[in-house]
């Protein structure tokens, strides 16, 4: 008789972190490879065991397991110059695992040895009595290879020690990477109990006897999916400001895992260099797997590629330097504006630039073009904006050749869409 002992989730399938309903499929099989990811579209590469590991055998049962890990990695990146970005590793892996016990063999034993311990005395008793531990531990061993408690060695988790090289026109940093969970700890048990004569010995260790029952275990097979991330730490940016800071505090939101690009930072790939990719991201993944048996199988992998950097904040040049492709098209300060809640500046979209600081040259304080600050705002005049059918279709109007990331101010930064419509400015 077949049993369904624990089903936590339903499984999910193996594919679940591909960015793209059609993915790249990278079918190399060897242990440790290297891939490129893709212009447009995530990458997928799966390890896998191709044969059964033991990976416990004792006096009562053997164990063995099978592994496949798909491993997902996001196309290239583009990003604004001062604002970030995250590359993670995504995982999805699945391990099945069989059980099969010398039923037989375990049932006629324990309680020979039961009876044999009711029937001694003195420091007899105590040897059979620690020999009756011994054995009904690996009993116990097999049973308990499929527990969730978190002090269970045998619990399905992933290894490896992963990394991302990022570099920038200044060097290249390295940046440690963790494993992260998403969603359930999915598994599901089917255990085969079979019908016993005489009646097999449930063995009671609070009495050291037998509370028989009619039937015992003779198999089982075990299904767990595990999903998450390999990615950096988590990055918190100070609230009115945008400060990157590396831990948080109440005056801190959390930016997530992200690498933040400077301000500075040049625009890449350069228009004139068709064969340029932007800046180098080389994610390197060390002892991924397998995840079963230490000595087993190491699965190593190396993902090589890159992201783009536009500058629209401070396009720089120096003299004897490289200058940026945008600085003839912007100059030296190309201000993006936007109108924000401060309690809540990014609420559907990255973080823009930092608002305060020295512009590239060292010298200019570029808080001198910010209008309002946290300090100041609540005596600042009010204003609302009303909208309806006429007015929302001037704004698209307006939109045909301004494109909403776009600004059109004059010579005073104001804007002259808001000062030629000023019927839907309602200033209080």
């Amino acid at each position: 008789m077949k049993k369904k002992l624990l089903l936590f989730a339903l499984l999910l399938p193996v594919v679940t972190f591909a960015a793209t309903c059609d993915p790249v499929i990278n079918t190399v099989n060897t242990n440790s490879r290297e891939i490129t990811c893709d212009a447009s579209k995530s990458t997928v590469t799966t390890f896998r065991t191709e044969n059964e590991i033991e990976v416990l055998k004792n006096d009562v049962c053997t164990i063995k397991c099978k592994e496949e890990i798909l491993f997902s990695v996001d196309p290239i990146k583009r990003v604004l110059a001062g604002t970030g970005f995250n590359y993670p590793l995504y995982a999805s892996g699945k391990r099945n695992c069989t059980a099969e016990y010398k039923y037989t063999q375990y049932e006629s034993k324990i309680k020979e040895l039961v009876n044999e311990y009711k029937s001694l005395s003195g420091e007899e008793k105590e040897t059979k009595r620690r020999e009756i531990v011994n054995y009904y531990e690996n009993k116990k061993a097999c049973d308990e290879f499929t527990s969730d408690d978190e002090s269970n060695i045998h619990k399905y988790k992933f290894n490896g020690n992963v990394e991302l090289n990022v570099s920038t026109s200044q060097n290249v940093e390295t940046i440690p990477y963790h494993f992260s969970q998403m969603g359930e700890y999915s598994k599901v048990v089917d255990m085969d109990e079979i019908n016993v004569t005489p009646m097999a010995c449930n063995f009671d260790e609070a009495t050291y006897d037998c509370k028989l029952s009619n039937k015992t275990i003779k198999s089982w097979n075990e299904t767990v999916m595990l999903n998450g991330k390999y990615t950096m730490a988590d990055t918190f940016l100070e609230l009115n400001t945008g400060n990157i800071e590396s831990t948080y505090r109440y005056d801190r939101c959390n930016a997530g895992d992200k690498y933040f690009t400077s301000f500075n930072e040049y625009t890449r790939p350069v228009a004139s260099d068709p064969t340029d990719r932007g800046y180098s991201l080389v994610l390197t993944a060390r002892n991924l797997g397998n995840n079963l048996i230490a000595g087993g199988d190491v699965w190593n992998l190396n993902v090589n590629c890159s992201y783009k950097v536009k500058n629209l904040s401070f396009p720089v040049t120096k003299p004897g330097s490289e200058t940026d492709e945008n600085y003839d098209k912007y100059g030296g300060q190309a201000f993006q504006y936007r109108i924000i809640d401060v309690n809540n500046p990014f609420p559907n979209r990255e973080p823009s630039a930092n608002w305060s600081g020295l512009t590239p040259d060292g010298k200019t304080l570029v808080n001198k073009y910010i209008t309002s600050t946290s300090s100041n705002l609540s005596t600042m005049e009010r204003f609302v904006i009303t909208l309806d059918r006429s007015k929302i279709g001037r704004v698209r109007e307006y939109n045909k050749n301004h494109p909403y990331d776009t600004f059109n101010i004059n010579e005073m930064n104001k804007s002259k869409f808001i000062i030629a419509n000023p019927d839907i400015i309602d200033r209080k």
